[in-house]
């Protein structure tokens, strides 16, 4: 359907391609007789909804009584001649994917919804949908599945295990126990259930069932920024997946920890009712202890990294290097020279996992912990220690909260680095630029 002939009548050729089309997708059917079967239809048939045309196509669907649409393949252009990072290019021949597709995609499934549930024809949704709120916008519009593509890139090839614990989240939150009950109720309502849901919540950051879903996000997320008080305790316990994801995964941590010596500490060890020098003074040795053995996990990650660059033959061009005798800092900073040289040359690049720790001096209020599809944020618990009674939101990245978190956190974190001289060091220098503000630090 994307192709005319030079000097061929567009109409009289779309009837001809339509009906060489319809006799494909028979044989198709023919071929697999109760057989789970499903047709992809192409963006250039956005017209295709309401039209006699789609009649003839379901119609052919129904009699073979197990087959299904997916709505919609990706959109072919072409882009002109323009320039990106001092080189000229033209791309054309390709196709666009991902967010561009996303109305399109609502479009066609709405047009079709009818005359599908009509022969109980099911439509899985593809093109566009790459968060929590889109998969919703898709299954309400008539949906009964969603095929997922672009959002692995946009976030990491296991964000499917995180979806699915935003939408259960967002299930329980409803006071529903099974996703076809949900969704029955989400295509009686307005598109504001699909965005109004705030927050999740849980009622203990310690608590068994949170536990088990933020490791979940330490271990497999791209980000991982936090913000917290001491981190003692924290570490012990995420110590089997925080070695995971710094020495086998090589991903980035980003840690603010409350300034021991600052007048903010003081405040809070008032409020844990901590009292005495030596009390006071053992108190702050926890996060001192706790940034010592996270700089101590970073060296080991380091060293994982030196050895696995080692073995690349293409490194630095060929050039030998004394990859030992450089800081966690000067390794990242010389693989993001390598990965620029990469980029020009479209070679595959390598990972770059941002490992800092730095010292804030701000009086904490909460606890955050910033993850590629969501923010964790522990409300400051005026409790004595080991009471453990802190609840803990959890915001999606399409909430406004989440890009307040986010952005109260660089800004931290620069001013962090400012009044410390500790390096800057970017999130993830493998990153596409285009896909984070972040990517050049």
């Amino acid at each position: 359907m994307r192709t005319t002939e030079p000097d061929e009548s567009f109409f009289s050729s779309r009837q001809k391609k339509w009906e060489t089309t319809l006799n494909i997708i028979q044989k198709f059917l023919n071929a697999l007789p109760g057989l789970p079967v499903f047709v992809k239809l192409p963006r250039e048939l956005e017209w295709l909804p309401s039209t006699k045309e789609a009649l003839q196509l379901l119609d052919k669907l129904r009699v073979h009584g197990n087959a299904g649409i997916i709505v919609a393949n990706s959109r072919k252009t072409d882009i002109g001649g323009f320039i990106a990072q001092d080189e000229e290019k033209d791309l054309r021949g390709g196709v666009l994917c991902g967010d561009p597709l996303y109305d399109s995609s609502l479009g066609m499934i709405g047009g079709l919804r009818s005359a599908c549930e009509e022969r109980e024809i099911p439509i899985v949704a593809s093109g566009g949908m790459v968060d929590e709120q889109q998969v919703l916008m898709a299954i309400r519009s008539g949906a009964e599945a969603v095929q997922l593509c672009t959002a692995f890139d946009y976030n990491n090839k296991l964000f499917y295990t995180t979806l699915v614990a935003g939408l259960t989240s967002r299930m329980k939150w409803r006071g529903m126990t099974d996703m076809k009950t949900y969704i029955g109720q989400l295509r009686k309502e307005g598109i504001a259930s699909v965005y109004s849901i705030p927050f999740g919540y849980a009622s203990s950051f310690w608590s068994e069932e949170f536990q088990k879903n933020i490791q979940k996000d330490v271990r497999l997320s791209s980000r991982m920024d936090l913000l917290i008080i001491s981190g003692n305790t924290l570490y012990k316990k995420w110590t089997t997946v925080l070695t995971e994801r710094v020495e086998s995964r090589k991903r980035s941590i980003r840690a603010l920890h409350l300034n021991p010596d600052s007048t903010a500490f003081a405040v809070v060890q008032e409020t844990w009712g901590i009292a005495g020098t030596a009390a006071s003074q053992a108190q702050r040795e926890r996060p001192r202890a706790a940034m010592e053995w996270l700089k101590s996990l970073f060296e080991k990650g380091r060293a994982a990294l030196v050895l696995e660059l080692k073995k690349d033959e293409t490194f630095g061009g060929g050039e030998k290097r004394d990859l030992d005798a450089l800081s966690v800092e000067d390794l990242v900073r010389e693989i993001q020279t390598e990965n620029h040289r990469r980029q020009k040359e479209g070679i595959a690049q390598l990972s770059c996992p941002a490992w800092a720790v730095a010292v804030y001096d701000k009086c904490p209020f909460y606890s955050m912990y910033i993850f590629d599809d969501k923010a964790h944020v522990a409300m400051y618990p005026f409790v004595e220690p080991g009471e453990s009674a802190s609840p803990v939101y959890t915001y999606p990245r399409s909430s406004k909260e989440y890009e307040r978190l986010l952005n109260e956190f660089e800004t931290l974190w620069r001013y962090s680095q400012q009044t410390t001289g500790t390096p800057t060091v970017s999130v993830d220098c493998a990153m596409d630029p285009a896909k984070s503000q972040l990517a050049e630090g």
